[in-house]
């Protein structure tokens, strides 16, 4: 009876040990490929910085050295969110020094220091002339916004995200458009609303409306109102001063006053789709008062001012 015991017990031993070792060696060549991919990452951003740095020695070899003598001096405010899919110089393709940018989840404009501290820099101080607010189909943070709520506890990063989409929940539960609407309608019968597909009608009616939300807010952000106001007065003052020179013959010169022009600020609402990268101008922008508002639509297929210079001097290179 004692020798089976000790042969049991060696044998529950020896198996005991072995599923430790299997266990035990899957566990580190797991941990193993961990380091290996988080490794790879590291090499795949090397290898793109040295791509980046040929790219601009080729294509602009003086950009960088002018931004950092010159300082940055970008034509538009980025507001957009901040999934990887969706970076502003990627998906516009375009060139150091263009984008002053702000990220977040689900591209929030919210009152606060931060939000107020991008819009005010790149207006007052970088002389910005478009603010875009650009979301875009598929959106992460607005997904979860529209699925029910985690059930059990919720950890400390799970409560940050879900304090910061609660606005966009609201919007879901207030909006009035019709593909909102229908959706709400549809998810009320469900104990749990998942997060909907990407082409769902609904889902893209309300990462519209969430774009539009944020650009009525930066409309109403107390630094847009005092920028508007300041360039009625300036623009006042320049055609009470146009019209004394008017009263008096005089047909040329400009007051110092007139000289003084403040910058407009036009503010856009565009949609990034992230299944085939085109960009959709929602038209739904500000701008200050009498002044003229720019689409993408009005531009498409234009030149930039120095692709007609430099076709101007190609032609007159050609003639000659």
């Amino acid at each position: 009876m004692k020798f089976q015991l000790v042969i049991s017990f060696g044998l529950a031993a020896i198996f005991s040990s072995a599923g430790a070792h299997s266990i035990s060696s899957r566990d580190t060549h797991e941990s193993q490929a961990l380091d290996a991919a988080a490794q790879q990452a590291l090499v795949q951003l090397v290898q793109g910085n040295q791509a980046f740095r040929t790219k601009m020695q080729n294509a602009q070899p003086e950009l960088l050295k002018q931004l950092t003598d010159e300082g940055q001096a970008p034509s538009f405010s980025f507001l957009g969110c901040s999934d990887s899919r969706v970076s502003d110089g990627t998906i516009f393709d375009a060139l150091p020094g263009t984008f002053f940018a702000h990220r977040n989840i689900a591209n929030v404009h919210n009152y606060d220091s931060e939000s107020g501290s991008w819009l005010g820099y790149g207006i007052e101080h970088l002389g910005v002339q478009h603010v875009a607010v650009v979301g875009h189909y598929g959106c992460g943070g607005i997904a979860a916004a529209i699925a029910s709520r985690p059930n059990g506890t919720v950890d400390a990063i799970g409560s940050t995200v879900e304090a910061w989409i609660d606005p966009v929940r609201e919007l879901v539960a207030t909006s009035s458009r019709q593909e909102i609407v229908a959706m709400r309608e549809a998810h009320a019968a469900l104990a749990v609303v998942p997060e909907p597909e990407f082409n769902d009608p609904g889902f893209r009616a309300v990462v519209e409306e969430n774009a539009k939300r944020s650009t009525d807010r930066i409309r109403r952000d107390p630094i847009i109102q005092s920028l508007y106001a300041k360039v009625a007065e300036a623009g006042q003052a320049s055609a009470t001063a146009a019209e004394r020179r008017k009263r008096r013959g005089i047909t040329w010169g400009r007051t110092k006053r007139e000289e003084n022009v403040v910058k407009p600020v036009f503010i856009h609402t565009w949609i990034y789709n992230i299944e085939d990268g085109s960009i959709t101008d929602l038209k739904h922008s500000y701008g200050p008062e009498g002044h003229p508002i720019p689409m993408l639509a009005d531009v498409a297929g234009q030149q930039t001012l120095a692709e007609r210079d430099c076709a101007a001097s190609c032609s007159s290179a050609r003639k000659l």
